[in-house]
């Protein structure tokens, strides 16, 4: 996600806190939370990312004092702190991926594939994306990527045997969030409107196997994630709240059931399968956190616990408890330069 003065984001496995800065990156461990690397280039770094657990990383430049060009990426080398390679392309990068196998760049319209030598081995058009949006897996050597489509509502999925792709609908608005689960096997999605986060499984063709509903007023989902089994979903929202959901997939909740409301079965069930039957079927997050005045931009579920970034710069661990209710554990002001731009909205949830 890019800030203001920052980039930040998670690495692929969730084991890695990753912030591009003015002045070069910072890289920390997230359990136990600890600075991993840290490189004062004295030129700044926007997007970056870091190749398993080595000394191999990814990034692009930034606005002002760039190590190179907005449309520009670097494979680095932070143990000889050297370049290995450098590859500009033809508009800006707005975001970077990294396996042991691939480089992806996401570009306005089209995401580009790299090998670790940097050749090209294929390119896909997209719709317009400003956000740098991706859905990405990469497991037992197989890379799975969803994608943008130029239809509204439409995604592009697809993988690198001889990199198929074809389209799905899966929103009647624009998709502003895909993720995939730890092992590739689900799919999640949400739109602009942010009611709505709808989970595919992607081994049988990609077909819906349930809606989870956030909420029934607009707003933007900023991030969302599975934990490691699947069995609990959470999105954090522009208006500072989290939801935890619980998908179905196997039994280990059934005492943490997602909410529902209460209505007369017998007489929904005689209802059209209209918006307002699916509306009174919805399921719910069954536990939702909040603090006031804080925008939580960064989420993952591990182990019982939630570690998530917030807008003031501030790690937060905290933990799911047996009753489904959230508890803060531990704070850490870890950016003391950190500028958010999302200050300046007012929390209406």
């Amino acid at each position: 996600m890019n800030l203001k003065n920052m980039y930040i984001n998670f690495n692929f496995s969730k084991d890695f806190l990753l912030l591009g800065l003015e002045d070069g990156y910072e890289i920390y461990k997230l359990v136990p939370f600890e600075l991993k690397i840290k490189n004062e280039l004295n030129k700044s770094v926007g997007i970056i990312d870091i190749l398993n657990n080595t000394n191999i990383l990814v990034f692009s430049g930034n606005k002002k004092n760039g190590y190179c060009n907005l449309n520009t990426f670097v494979l680095y080398d932070d143990n000889e702190k050297k370049d290995i390679g450098k590859i500009s392309c033809e508009s800006n990068i707005l975001n970077l991926k990294i396996t042991d196998k691939y480089v992806l760049v996401v570009l306005i319209d089209k995401v580009m594939i790299y090998n670790l030598n940097l050749k090209l081995l294929h390119f896909i058009e997209t719709g317009i994306n400003l956000e740098g949006i991706i859905g990405m897996n990469y497991n037992d050597n197989e890379l799975k990527y969803s994608l943008l489509s130029k239809l509204k509502g439409n995604i592009i999925i697809g993988n690198d045997n001889i990199f198929s792709k074809r389209e799905i609908k899966v929103h009647n608005n624009i998709v502003n969030n895909i993720c995939y689960n730890s092992n590739g096997s689900i799919l999640a999605t949400s739109s602009k409107k942010g009611t709505i986060i709808r989970l595919f499984s992607v081994n049988n063709d990609y077909i819906k196997i349930k809606e989870l509903r956030r909420g029934s007023t607009l707003t933007r989902i900023i991030n969302m994630n599975f934990n490691i089994d699947s069995n609990i979903f959470l999105c954090s929202t522009i208006n500072g709240t989290i939801h935890l959901f619980n998908t179905g997939l196997n039994n280990e909740l059934n005492h943490l059931e997602n909410k529902k409301l209460k209505y007369i079965p017998n007489i929904i069930n005689n209802l059209p399968n209209n918006q307002l039957t699916k509306y009174f079927k919805s399921e719910w997050s069954f536990s939702k956190f909040q603090i006031d005045n804080i925008i939580f931009i960064l989420t993952i579920f591990q182990d019982n616990f939630i570690y998530t970034i917030s807008n003031d710069g501030k790690f937060y661990k905290l933990l799911l408890k047996e009753n489904g209710n959230i508890e803060i554990v531990n704070i850490i002001f870890f950016a003391e330069k950190y500028i958010s731009p999302f200050n300046h909205i007012k929390n209406n949830n």
